[in-house]
């Protein structure tokens, strides 16, 4: 059996652990208030319950002084033993609700608060009809993506090695309908929804597994449901976690990951100042939007004829942080020669950060 500890603070500095019996294996674990107490809760997803639906939710109800009452199960149970949930006021109640994600059912299951803190009758009620996603959705988050007064949801989907996508599906009426949507080049392990740029709308960041070590992506939204290209950095390793939090006061979103893979490390991204980055397609030379023969071409061009180029970075073809003629043999390989694809942003457009950029004015 495990446990899910809460540790708090007293007043003369020390600290105090509560731990509480929640299912054979807890594996998430989301807050909110629940039942409109004041105090947090806590939403717990365990796998290897007893019975036929061996995944199970389960509410821990704060008593507001660090304690929770013991955790109860309130009837979304799924046999998906890679379920997620998210937690959010899907009909604009100001209520907390649930929804879990079933990847091998490829669908969403939604339960509604039912909205009174009467004792005895708090829980849950499961919506008739679930939201479908696309195959490969493996990660769930919510956030206010859009103007009115629901929670949206975030689905990211595995497209196969490094590659995947993410679209949001914005609460509307008794449902969700489809809005933006975004690739990068990853496969995913870990999402978290946070206001990373200064605009104060979410985006999105995932982490996952690049084609070489790992790798962190933000998508930014727009606040009318809409998302923008993949802004890329490379770490070492593939994450397990992702968080986000202003880290140094600028007023700017940075990232934290957990890197088990092969080390145990912990990187933290912080983010620069609020202008736009350059968006490009790595080998895309010329900026014509493809990858040919004339961008081998430019790059040569470039190298030994004087041309000039508003996207260095673009030209670093084989991503080794500088201009020469290596590029060039690397991108006419991939072209004819099967050999490797250029590094991210490919094979869709995106950007850099500065710091790891030969430059790009491209916008």
């Amino acid at each position: 059996m495990y446990y899910v500890s809460v540790v708090t603070g007293t007043s003369d500095g020390r600290f105090v652990t509560r731990s509480y019996l929640v299912g054979p294996t807890p594996v998430q674990l989301e807050k909110a208030d629940f039942n409109h107490d004041g105090n947090l809760d806590l939403a717990v997803l365990s796998i290897g319950t007893a019975g036929s639906y061996a995944q199970q939710l389960y509410i821990m109800l704060g008593a507001g002084d660090g304690g929770f009452q013991p955790a109860y199960a309130f009837g979304m149970a799924t046999t998906d033993a890679v379920a997620h949930f998210a937690v959010g006021d899907f009909n604009g109640d100001t209520w907390a609700d649930l929804a879990l994600l079933e990847p091998g059912s490829s669908r969403i299951r939604i339960g509604i608060n039912k909205a009174t803190a009467l004792p005895g009758e708090f829980g849950f009620s499961e919506s008739a009809a679930s939201v479908p996603v696309g195959f490969g959705a493996t990660l769930i988050d919510a956030g206010r993506f859009d103007a009115d007064a629901r929670d949206d949801l975030v689905v990211v989907r595995t497209l196969g090695a490094a590659q995947g996508d993410v679209s949001v599906l914005l609460a509307q009426g008794e449902g969700f309908a489809a809005g933006g949507s975004a690739s990068f080049p990853l496969n995913p392990t870990c999402l978290v929804v946070y206001s990373i740029d200064r605009d104060g709308t979410p985006d999105c960041a995932i982490g996952g597994a690049a084609a070489t070590g790992g790798g962190a992506c933000v998508i930014p939204g727009d606040g009318a449901g809409n998302l923008g290209a993949a802004v890329v950095i490379s770490i070492p390793e593939s994450p397990a976690y992702i968080d986000a939090g202003d880290m140094d006061g600028n007023g700017t979103g940075d990232l934290v990951l957990v890197e088990t893979a092969a080390r145990m490390l912990v990187s933290v991204l912080v983010r620069d100042g609020d202008a736009p980055l350059a968006v490009f397609l790595r080998g895309d030379a010329n900026g014509d939007g493809k990858l040919d023969i004339s961008d081998a071409v430019k790059i040569l061009r470039f190298l030994f004829s004087g041309d000039t180029s508003d996207c260095a970075e673009a030209l670093d073809a084989n991503d080794d942080g500088r201009l020469d003629i290596a590029d060039a043999v690397f991108l006419l390989g991939y072209l004819f020669s099967e050999g490797p694809r250029p590094p991210a942003p490919f094979p869709d457009a995106g950007s850099v950060p500065p710091v790891q950029s030969l430059g790009c004015e491209r916008l």
